[in-house]
């Protein structure tokens, strides 16, 4: 053979091999990146399996899933899939989404408020709220989901919860009217709890449930003061509540935390781990694509690498997200998140896939916190109110303890309105302007956040 032919044989060689070279470079690479990428999420305490971020197990005499169980399966007739709730359920739950501004209509229409303590006297509802108030007195919540699942977790209790803590809010403002305000606020009580409970699921839909629970309860609190007699309202009461609605705040940082882990594992690991691993199934993709078999199997092996590069930005991401959701606030973090959840690479096509918009869900939280707060104030007002016969002319005359809180979205102290008819003590939201105290309706997308008390 002579030299030409030697160089074009060795050339042929090289040119046949060099795509594989490349290749086996590039995916060598890509690893070390995602070894990087979950070492350095490790490495701040984050857990990295379905093991380690699973709720603890609890005995079932401390467990309110078994009780909830039973109270979401009466309130459905015994029906164990999504159909609609049983009577007198269902009415109730028609009547709540039905009427605009629910409470305010029980105080003028007698016969609707009639028609709606009739239907909360019926057995079976009573048989549930029994269950419903056992299920709040025990100390945790775990219906041991199947987190194996992935996006095939089945969560039929989510929207059930919604009617029972709307269950309580109806009773409450009833026993208020009927001049029992500790029962009234026992059950409001209960339906913050029963929230918290729902959010210990670790998934991200659960806490957003939890905060529309607690936002129900919040709604409803002025509304039951305000149908109790003025005898009945006492400042141990007040202070119990206001309590209560503390810890509840406390709770909801470290519940954001763990639904970021339970994101990050039960589904984007899920997800990567099941392409990469061979045992994903392709149907569960079937929104995501015309032909998610052939999707799979180009991404699980001539495009590995970029599978592994995907994988280490989802992570990161998330990382970044699961630290942002463990402080306070900050508009600016919460800034650059949206920005990383809209700006995604089209290179990271199964982060594009699954990336959760999660700066909506931060904006909630801060406004669950300032509603919070907002509402412990008012309850603080309401106690000066009974003691002095009027609210004070300042939050810094009421001096709250640990001062007036600051509204998450600006910094500053929340704003007091006191009226001859009632008070606002409010904070701005995502736009961070004063909206005048206007609540948040589907019809505007300007509003506030916080508490009013109408007499």
């Amino acid at each position: 053979m002579n030299r030409g032919a030697r160089i074009a044989l060795t050339l042929f060689v090289v040119l046949l091999l060099a795509p594989g070279i490349a290749w086996t470079i590039w995916n060598v690479r890509a690893g070390a990146e995602l070894r990087r990428a979950l070492s350095a999420l490790e490495a701040k305490g984050a857990p990295m399996t379905v093991g380690q971020f699973r709720p603890p197990a609890l005995p079932e005499a401390e467990n309110a899933a078994p009780l909830l169980n039973r109270a979401f399966l009466r309130m459905a007739g015994g029906r164990t899939d999504l159909q609609p709730l049983d009577e007198p359920f269902e009415a109730l739950s028609k009547v709540w989404k039905d009427t605009t501004r629910l409470f305010d209509q029980l105080r003028t229409d007698a016969a609707l408020a009639a028609d709606v303590k009739a239907k909360l006297a019926a057995p079976p509802v009573a048989e549930v709220l029994g269950l419903l108030r056992e299920a709040a007195a025990r100390p945790g919540c775990n219906f041991e989901l199947k987190y194996e699942q992935g996006a095939a977790l089945l969560l039929p209790h989510m929207m059930r919860s919604s009617n029972a803590v709307r269950l309580l809010c109806l009773v409450a403002w009833v026993k208020a009217r009927d001049g029992d305000l500790p029962a009234a606020l026992k059950d409001l009580r209960a339906g913050l709890v029963l929230s918290r409970m729902i959010a210990e699921d670790r998934v991200l839909i659960s806490v957003l449930v939890a905060f529309a629970g607690t936002q129900h309860v919040l709604d409803v609190l002025p509304h039951v003061l305000a149908a109790a007699p003025a005898a009945a309202v006492a400042a141990d009461d007040l202070d119990g509540f206001a309590g209560d609605l503390a810890r509840t705040r406390e709770a909801f940082k470290p519940m954001l935390v763990h639904c970021l882990d339970g994101e990050r594992i039960a589904l984007g690991g899920w997800a990567f781990e099941g392409i990469i691993n061979g045992t994903l199934d392709a149907n569960l993709l079937a929104g995501t694509g015309e032909n998610p078999p052939a999707l799979l199997w180009f991404y699980a092996n001539p495009f590995r690498p970029l599978l592994k590069q995907d994988y280490a930005f989802y992570v990161t991401v998330l990382g970044e997200m699961r630290e942002v959701a463990g402080k306070p606030f900050d508009p600016a973090a919460v800034a650059s998140i949206a920005r990383r959840c809209e700006g995604v690479p089209r290179w990271a096509i199964l982060s594009r896939l699954i990336m959760p918009a999660l700066d909506g869900v931060f904006v909630k939280a801060a406004e669950m916190e300032c509603a919070l707060d907002a509402a412990r104030v008012g309850l603080a007002l309401e106690k000066h109110r009974l003691a002095k016969g009027a609210y004070p002319a300042s939050l810094e005359a009421l001096q709250p303890a640990g001062g007036v809180p600051a509204d998450p979205f600006t910094g500053r102290p929340l704003v007091y309105k006191p009226s001859a008819s009632g008070v606002q003590v409010y904070g701005f939201a995502k736009n961070a302007k004063d909206d005048g105290g206007r609540r948040r309706s589907a019809d505007n997308r300007d509003y506030d956040v916080g508490w009013e008390m109408r007499r």
